[in-house]
């Protein structure tokens, strides 16, 4: 398939107390994002997959134009920033074992112009362009629905391998791991439904080692402004009480890990609800 997208940017302003109102310059940016994908049913049980395609992500007004401080952050616009170009690759093999799916799958992803913000530890964010990166990976995914009675699993595991290939904004940045992005991730999810009313949920969650400088000079990872590897397990139990009518009670973080994505990340966290279904 192919997608075609046509992006304009007008009556762009900047007001600077002091300064005055900045007029910006009109923009117009087009964008054509082919994809293609080819499937093989290799055996009555496996079928192997290659995809390819282009992506394009245009600027959003925040990141055009809204300069802001207040009293604690400031956030730096940049009116001539790129569109983000995307090239991705795939190749998945795909297969019923032990009662469930069983996905692998190799990708690539080359990013021209990636939009990004940076924040640092004044608080000062800005908006940029590295002009390229890639991120290599691998990824195996399970789900088994009834793998028996009453349970259903789900889970995966990613590596990512990211890179800064180009930055003339930051040459100190090439070479290094893209920020935000972990080197690892895991999930587990089980579901057990005890009867038609009643079920119950845990799950687990791991993030790996990730950067937040884009020099990956990063020293306190587990600290504010630091971004922290952890652990997490979620655990919840839903009762129907009526029909379209059902409660629950879970508790998010169950092990009480304290970790930080550049802020500290809430720690145990208890909550309930009540949802009506019609």
């Amino acid at each position: 398939g192919v997608r075609q997208e046509k992006w304009q940017a007008t009556g762009g302003e900047i007001y600077t107390p002091g300064l005055g109102q900045n007029s910006m310059r009109d923009r117009e940016e087009s964008g054509t994002s082919p994809k293609l994908a080819l499937a093989w049913q290799a055996t009555p049980d496996w079928m192997l997959r290659a995809s390819l395609g282009k992506a394009f992500r245009f600027p959003t007004v925040t990141e055009l134009y809204q300069t802001e401080s207040t009293n604690t952050t400031t956030r730096i616009s940049d009116p001539n920033l790129k569109p983000e170009k995307i090239f991705a690759k795939d190749l998945t093999a795909e297969g019923a074992v032990g009662g469930g799916v069983l996905r692998l799958s190799l990708f690539e992803e080359i990013v021209r112009d990636a939009l990004y913000s940076f924040t640092d530890y004044s608080l000062v964010t800005r908006n940029q362009n590295i002009d390229k990166l890639r991120v290599r990976g691998a990824e195996v995914a399970f789900v088994a629905p009834e793998v028996m009675r009453g349970l259903d699993l789900t889970a995966s595991l990613t590596y990512a391998r990211s890179k800064v290939l180009e930055n003339h904004l930051n040459p100190a940045s090439v070479g290094k791991w893209v920020v935000r992005v972990p080197d690892w991730r895991a999930s587990l999810l089980a579901v057990y439904r005890f009867n038609d009313q009643l079920s119950g949920s845990l799950g687990y969650k791991y993030s790996g080692k990730q950067y937040n400088n884009a020099d990956n000079s990063d020293q306190w990872p587990d600290t504010f402004g630091g971004n922290s590897s952890f652990s997490t397990v979620d655990a919840k139990v839903s009762y129907r009480f009526a029909k379209g009518m059902t409660a629950a009670l879970g508790v998010d973080n169950l092990t009480n890990e304290k970790y930080y994505a550049f802020h500290p990340y809430p720690q145990r966290t208890f909550h309930g609800e009540i949802r009506v279904d019609y």
